[in-house]
């Protein structure tokens, strides 16, 4: 057992949950919604992945207006829980952690319906601490989000792992001082953006970040 890690910070969409269609069927609903031409999802993805809402809708209209794009997409995701889906073998991952008394925490760069997201799929009840983006007024790649959860656990920074399918994610975990940072490339990140940021380790699956952690 990895007995230097007593906690485990994940990151929410794209890591633990399954949401690509989530953010991009939303995204394309309120550019519609607004008057913009939908680009193709293969501009999108990197335009949003990492950001916030606001961020990502200043990226890719920048002449838009960024807080109605941003309303609009979040009242779409509201009645879409249904394109939300847990990853494969997430609650067997979660229940082990818990089992081996790890602290487990959240730091979303989504707002109100990241909490919702995880009780739609049965996860919930595993987390210690959440913290979105209405907790902070620093989002990812900055450390706020992070170092909150971490506070939320009583956890020092040197016993925590972060995990994230972004560089922001990766970025974060290394600001905030934690001991180990493990990207995951189901999401929308890349495994260059994630090699570039820094990850200690890459993986593909869940199931893979078991033995490094433990």
């Amino acid at each position: 057992m990895n007995t230097s890690i007593r906690a485990v910070v994940f990151d929410a969409d794209g890591t633990v949950l399954n949401t690509r269609e989530f953010i991009l069927k939303a995204f394309e609903h309120s550019a519609a919604l607004h008057g913009h031409a939908v680009p193709g999802r293969e501009k999108i993805v990197p335009g949003l992945a990492g950001k916030t809402l606001i961020d990502g809708y200043r990226a890719l209209f920048p002449q838009g207006d960024h807080l109605a794009l941003r309303d609009s997409h979040r009242m779409f995701q509201k009645e879409k829980f249904d394109l939300i889906a847990a990853y494969d073998g997430l609650h067997e991952l979660l229940t082990t952690l818990r089992g081996r008394g790890m602290l487990l925490g959240i730091c979303s760069s989504r707002a109100e319906t990241v909490r919702p997201s995880l009780e739609y799929v049965g996860a919930l009840n595993y987390f210690d601490g959440v913290v979105d983006a209405n907790d902070v007024t620093e989002h990812k790649p900055h450390p706020e989000g992070v170092l909150k959860v971490l506070e939320i656990l009583n956890i020092a920074p040197e016993h925590a792992a972060m995990i994230g399918d972004t560089a922001s994610d990766i970025v974060a975990g290394k600001a905030a001082g934690c001991a180990l940072t493990i990207g995951i490339i189901h999401g929308l990140g890349t495994r260059e953006s994630l090699e570039t940021a820094g990850a200690d380790h890459i993986v593909e699956r869940l199931s893979d970040i078991l033995p490094l952690v433990m």
